[in-house]
């Protein structure tokens, strides 16, 4: 996982993987938790996030923890091998950390 504070009290979140043998264990929420309880200890008003279109499982994960799809970016690698673009979601942060 990789987190870059942003201008305005924004975090970047970035890296986030669980190995696919280890997936539907809760590992990703435990992450995701730690992660956002460290952004507001921070004082961040809000979490960013890229994903791939390709991945479609994950925006509604995200979704589910309260992220919103919020525009898209290019997604520029040489060694792609159908079109893609980056999904922008972000999610305020204000209270507790979600169960």
């Amino acid at each position: 996982m990789f987190l870059r504070a942003e201008p305005g009290r924004r975090m970047y979140l970035g890296l986030l993987a669980v190995d696919p043998s280890h997936q539907m264990h809760g590992l990703g929420s435990l992450m995701m938790n730690a992660a956002e309880q460290w952004c507001r200890d921070a004082g961040c008003i809000a979490i960013d996030i890229l994903v791939v279109n390709l991945r479609e499982e994950l925006p509604p994960f995200y979704e589910a923890r309260g992220f919103a799809r919020c525009g898209t970016a290019p997604f520029e690698d040489p060694r792609k091998l159908r079109p893609a673009h980056f999904i922008r979601m972000t999610r305020a942060l204000g209270g507790p950390e979600r169960e």
